[in-house]
């Protein structure tokens, strides 16, 4: 039986219930068995600490204790050797990259649109848009026959009679003729203004407007799917592009609509047959990321530099 004075009755541990103890009493044996630890720790005292009259004195290391026998040298270059299954078979982000290609193309772009610990985080975007905030919104827009819709199946197509349509109340409806309502998304994206190319030369809206001008002639179902969803996709300015998504279409992910930046200032207006096999495309794309291509040998290696620039 254990037995605790304090300023309440006293408890007592039965063999048919769990031993209960008063607060005041929980907390005397605390700080008792504190202080008998710490008593005989200063009673024992450790080597090399106790001094004439008692005193705690601080200890020295011994001569053999050891001393470091080199000092680190920084500023040595270093490299980093990774080995992959293949060989990339394009570095143009429109020419369908392999998996070993995409692992190069992370080293060459960052982001724009990242995930980390299953949430999206914006890397040269300023945020994400969200419908909270007003940079994005779903508006009212008037259509009426031969206008490219999303119709109530999910498939884009030219609005005619008879086509199923959900209106901009949440209706199915069949069209009939005339004029409709239906909703119609619209994101606004801003670019992060510190953001530069890996020569020097800023990244800009007319960047990735470069890039959405491309997918276009691409055939890739991947491609097609957003391209075929957009309205519209312009620059509004140097920093800002403004997405439109065809009347009808409500995307969950509307937030990651943002066309990958492509450099205008480098590739011009080369069309995408020429881009396909271009070495300035395929085999030494400019990006924005922390590493450059600096060479390509076909068969044995590619060699990554940093990016002076890189953010």
């Amino acid at each position: 039986m254990i037995h605790l004075s304090g300023g309440r009755r006293p408890l007592r541990a039965r063999r048919d219930s769990r031993p209960t103890i008063s607060r005041w009493a929980a907390t005397a044996a605390v700080f008792l068995g504190f202080f008998v630890m710490l008593f005989a720790l200063l009673a024992a005292g450790s080597p090399g600490e106790a001094a004439a009259g008692g005193h705690l004195q601080p200890t020295t290391p011994s001569a053999d204790a050891g001393t470091p026998t080199s000092t680190p040298r920084l500023g040595e270059p270093k490299e980093l050797a990774i080995c992959q299954q293949q060989e990339p078979n394009t570095l143009f982000i429109y020419g369908g990259p392999s998996r070993g290609a995409r692992n190069v193309l992370e080293a060459i772009y960052d982001g724009p649109i990242d995930t980390l610990s299953y949430e999206f985080q914006p890397v040269i975007l300023e945020k994400l848009p969200n419908l909270d905030d007003g940079d994005a919104i779903i508006q009212t827009v008037q259509v009426e026959e031969g206008d490219r819709v999303l119709d109530a199946r999910g498939g884009v197509v030219q609005l005619l009679r008879g086509a199923w349509v959900t209106d901009a109340d949440g209706r199915d409806l069949v069209y009939n003729g005339g004029t409709i309502t239906m909703p119609q998304m619209v994101v606004t994206f801003t670019l992060r203004a510190d953001i530069v190319w890996a020569d020097g030369q800023p990244l800009t809206a007319d960047d990735s407007l470069c890039s959405f001008e491309l997918s276009g002639e691409f055939k890739s179902p991947s491609v097609r799917l957003l391209c075929d969803r957009t309205f519209d996709y312009e620059a509004a300015d140097e920093q800002t592009i403004v997405w439109s998504g065809v009347p009808g279409y409500v995307d969950s992910f509307y937030f990651l609509n943002f066309y990958y930046p492509l450099p205008r200032h480098v590739w011009g207006l080369a069309d995408a047959d020429t881009l396909t096999m271009a070495e300035v495309a395929r085999r030494r794309p400019l990006g924005w990321g922390p590493f450059v291509v600096e060479e390509w040998a076909e068969g044995d290696h590619i060699t990554l530099v940093r990016n002076p620039h890189y953010f």
